[in-house]
């Protein structure tokens, strides 16, 4: 186990008096890799503890797993810590049942660490892993991240088995007589990692005895030339601009730059916003990159896990946001306090007073001359037909034409309350009154208050 030592010593991975958390699945390589740093525990100086999670995939045999890494450890005088997660039940619309139990199992170990003050966790990727990642990646498109491989350690996950093939872990355990679990899921030829474990692979290794070396030695090349790429992207990454979860970034910065540095901020971007870029190929970022070349203003695509990206005219919002409703249900306006629509995301108050000079008309906040409102005032989505007077502006035009020439995304244009007297428009939200309508000085007036309408409010006098 040498090549594991000095993976271990190149990356920092076993330091001294720090406490070490072994992922163990009760498998041949985390068995092995338990063993491993137990035995290096004593002469490095570090500290070991064992955690095991428990997908609940695989019914008696899932727990017969957890069973088997429990027993393990007390036998070795190793603390055990173990969780479980019903990976069907947590799996949601869009992404894989291997992502979600990764997820899952991540989140638990990191959780673990914390509790325990554990500095690192130790997991037994593997040589053939690596391979296999590569090889896996490289049919599904992926692009240069992808293609370098998994890392011998990331922030707290650390990987000391990462060059040690598996003919070489199941050495050391036959010499050493070491028992371990069998999960018959990876003999399963309807995943594709173990079709190409099964077919593929063998056929590359008879053509490449040294296929792990060489596909370990290209990722690291490929890890120097990502590492530079990043670097050149890096003084564009304050064009990312959070909103909420969502991120936004202008369509012209990404179109402008080199391919290889607007793809990058395009991956910054989606993970920023919360999207796992575990299955974000170089297809979905060509796609992505097409968005901003494209004519067509509201665009949009989605992405595995549920991420979602949209072209807002000039940009791209990047978000993992659920869809909002495509419009609401009309209602009569209460004129005194809110009306409530259910199911709408936003908020109107009116009140009734006189209009106060220096009250000024504006996109959200306006006022309506309440002696021309002969019908029950409605709010309602926008209709055919619909058009708007604004008190600046010498002619009709329809909400149509306006919200194209003020930009208004498309997916909010059915969201936006209309307050309709009869069929006559009296006011739209992030517009304002119609001039027949807008009050003056002095009218006593109904006063409405628009909130969360998430358009313009420009000032209109």
């Amino acid at each position: 186990m040498q090549k594991a030592i000095q993976l271990a010593e190149e990356y920092g991975m076993l330091p001294r008096d720090e406490l070490v958390l072994c992922a163990v699945s009760g498998g041949a390589d985390s068995v092995c890799l338990l063993h491993l740093l137990q035995a290096l525990s004593g002469s490095m100086g570090f500290r070991l503890a064992a955690a095991h999670f428990n997908h609940m995939l695989r019914g008696d045999a899932s727990d017969g797993d957890e069973a088997f890494v429990r027993s393990l450890c007390l036998s070795w005088g190793i603390p055990f810590y173990a969780g479980r997660g019903d990976v069907r039940k947590a799996r949601e619309k869009g992404r894989g049942l291997e992502e979600t139990a990764r997820a899952l199992r991540y989140a638990f170990l990191r959780r673990t660490a914390q509790a325990t003050g554990a500095s690192l966790i130790a997991t037994a990727h593997t040589a053939d892993d690596n391979a296999e990642t590569i090889l896996m990646r490289l049919v599904r498109g992926s692009g240069l991240r992808g293609l370098c491989g998994i890392p011998p350690r990331r922030e707290e996950i650390v990987r000391p088995l990462l060059t040690t093939s598996r003919s070489e872990i199941s050495a050391y355990l036959k010499e050493r007589g070491l028992s371990h679990r069998e999960d018959e899921s990876n003999r399963d030829p309807s995943f594709t990692r173990n079709r190409l474990r099964q077919e593929a692979l063998p056929v590359l290794r008879s053509l490449n005895p040294r296929l792990n070396e060489t596909m370990a030695a290209a990722a690291a090349s490929l890890r120097a030339d990502l590492a530079f790429i990043e670097g050149e992207a890096e003084p564009y990454a304050h064009f990312i601009v959070a909103e909420g979860k969502s991120r936004r970034i202008a369509a012209n910065v990404l179109k402008d730059l080199p391919k290889a540095v607007s793809s990058r901020l395009i991956r910054t971007a989606l993970h920023s916003a919360g999207a796992g870029l575990q299955d974000v190929g170089a297809a979905h970022i060509a796609a992505i990159l097409d968005l901003c070349k494209g004519e067509r203003p509201s665009a949009r695509i989605s992405l595995p896990g549920g991420v979602t990206v949209r072209r807002d005219y000039g940009d791209l919002l990047f978000t993992t946001a659920p869809p909002r409703p495509q419009t609401f249900s009309p209602a009569l306006l209460n004129y005194t306090g809110e009306t409530a629509i259910p199911g709408a995301p936003f908020h109107i108050f009116s009140s009734l007073g006189k209009m106060q000079d220096g009250n000024l008309q504006s996109g959200n906040t306006f006022w309506l001359k309440y002696d021309i409102i002969a019908a029950p005032l409605q709010v309602r989505p926008r209709a055919p037909g619909d058009r708007l007077s604004l008190p600046h502006r010498s002619c009709s035009r329809s909400l149509k034409k306006l919200m194209i020439d003020e930009k208004v995304p498309r997916h909010l244009r059915e969201l936006i309350p209309v307050i309709s007297a009869g069929d006559r428009v009296a006011a739209v939200a992030g517009f304002g009154p119609d001039k027949a309508f807008a009050a003056a000085p002095g009218d006593f007036a109904l006063k409405l208050v628009m909130e969360g309408i998430e358009n313009h409010d420009a000032q209109r006098h």
